[in-house]
């Protein structure tokens, strides 16, 4: 499970200010205790001098050591629990005095012992997801917010079965997919016209990857090519490597492939990217409004050849949903 060193250094932060505002407001209700209670100061003053002095003891005391320790142990132990008595006897948990943790198998640090906690997991993920949500040209998506109703139940001259029924099977297929998928998971071609959910399903997937703890990128052909020829031409280079990311990304969703600017580079950088994810064996999902014969003729055979060999393909069906729910908007207004 991966995440780009930029959402590793997000959550690190999050961590951070997590345990440093538990610590800040250990301090103020400390503080506050104090004033009310003098007599709890006192006594951890008293616990402070008493291990000063004893440890400046054991410096000199030999066989002595051992047992001088052990008394320190007891008198602390009587100590905390006189102080824990009076918290409780004025109205304060007895761990008043101690930060209040989100998460107390890692004490907010990320780490549970030299494994990383599942606290900073869940961050990981969490963040990511936001991240997600960023980069995508609408809201995030769902399975559950995917709704067959836009799409006819007309036959489909020739076909005899309607786009309800066959976007009905899509779905199911997707769903399918992101509930197991796996680095073994086979890469998806979604194919048709404008406006008929490929983005929503593509990112619907992605967010059940993330939920596992996948790392994926979400990103248009458009601006994932556009920062691959920046990177690749500008004079002085920047530790961000795009192309490395979208090659070795757990999951890559490339949306809106043919909608970039086209040039002998990009077309270049089509191949190379789906040849890299392909010899590194990750899968990728890609949304496009051209038919195989259209990418065959913008980025040549070979790229086809490559898709058709690593990727299942799900054909679209039905009508711009978009112009649906506007018509639907303009009735309602009416």
């Amino acid at each position: 499970m991966s995440f780009s060193k930029e959402i590793y250094a997000e959550a690190t932060a999050q961590m951070q200010r997590r345990r440093t505002e538990a610590e800040r407001q250990c301090a103020i209700r400390r503080e506050e205790i104090h004033l009310a209670l003098p007599e709890v100061a006192q006594l951890e003053q008293e616990i402070s001098h008493v291990g000063l002095k004893v440890s400046r003891m054991v410096l000199g005391a030999g066989e002595k050591a051992p047992a001088l320790i052990q008394q320190l142990k007891e008198h602390n132990l009587r100590t905390q629990q006189r102080i824990a008595s009076l918290l409780v006897q004025n109205g304060y948990p007895q761990d008043s005095l101690f930060p209040q943790y989100q998460c107390p198998a890692c004490d907010d640090t990320g780490f549970n012992g030299p494994y990383r906690c599942a606290c900073f997991n869940q961050l990981l993920t969490q963040i990511a997801l936001e991240k997600l949500n960023e980069s995508s040209s609408m809201s995030l998506r769902g399975f559950d917010d995917f709704s067959l109703s836009y799409y006819s139940d007309e036959i489909i001259p020739g076909m005899g079965v309607d786009a309800r029924y066959l976007m009905g099977e899509v779905y199911s297929q997707c769903r399918k997919y992101a509930e197991s998928f796996s680095l073994e998971s086979p890469s998806l071609l979604f194919t048709g016209s404008t406006g008929l959910g490929k983005t929503h399903l593509s990112l619907a997937i992605a967010r059940e990857a993330i939920q596992k703890g996948f790392g994926t990128l979400y990103v248009t052909a458009q601006n994932l090519l556009s920062e691959i020829e920046k990177e690749h031409f500008q004079r002085e280079r920047t530790q961000t490597d795009t192309m490395g990311l979208a090659s070795s990304c757990d999951l890559l969703v490339l949306d809106d492939l043919g909608a970039e600017f086209q040039s002998p580079f990009t077309q270049t950088m089509v191949y190379n990217l789906l040849n890299a994810r392909i010899l590194k064996k990750r899968p990728f999902i890609i949304n496009t409004n051209l038919n195989l014969n259209e990418i065959e003729q913008r980025y040549t055979q070979r790229v086809v050849s490559r898709l058709l060999g690593a990727c299942k393909v799900l054909r679209f069906y039905g009508k711009d949903i978009r112009h649906i729910q506007f018509s639907q908007q303009v009735k309602e207004g009416i």
